[in-house]
């Protein structure tokens, strides 16, 4: 989305490509995707970041609602399409739902210290958007 609103180039760090540096500095207009696992397994340092002049994080507020999305995505392989919720999912994997919770929690807590971010949340785009 972001590619085709921004006419950029878009890299995808999770898609499993290896991230070049000279994407960035040969180039104008680049959005990179990084997922916080991928970040942390790849780019260990702040050098990976040195290349953006601007840096935005995503994170989510509702911590359950996140949770129960990624077990439904996990357990149905749907991370794309729209679907209805079915509570007993939760009920039938509460170990695994607890552990996302716990895992999103870290993880956005770890997101919102970075430094140079503007941080905005998953609510403040879809919720919050005329506020």
């Amino acid at each position: 989305w972001s590619s085709d609103v921004c006419s950029s180039d878009l890299f995808h760090e999770h898609s499993g490509e290896k991230f070049d540096p000279k994407l960035i500095t040969d180039n104008d207009n680049i959005v990179v995707k990084v997922h916080l696992d991928d970040w942390k397994k790849m780019y260990e340092n702040e050098e990976f970041f040195s290349f953006f002049d601007k840096k935005i994080s995503i994170t989510r507020k509702n911590i359950d609602e996140q949770s129960a999305s990624f077990l439904n995505a996990t357990k149905t392989k749907n991370f794309i399409k729209p679907y209805i919720f079915d509570t007993k999912l939760i009920e039938n994997n509460l170990i695994e739902y607890e552990g996302f919770k716990k895992w999103f929690t870290e993880a956005n807590h770890i997101i919102k210290n970075l430094n140079g971010f503007t941080h905005i949340t998953y609510e403040d785009i879809y919720y919050e958007k005329n506020k």
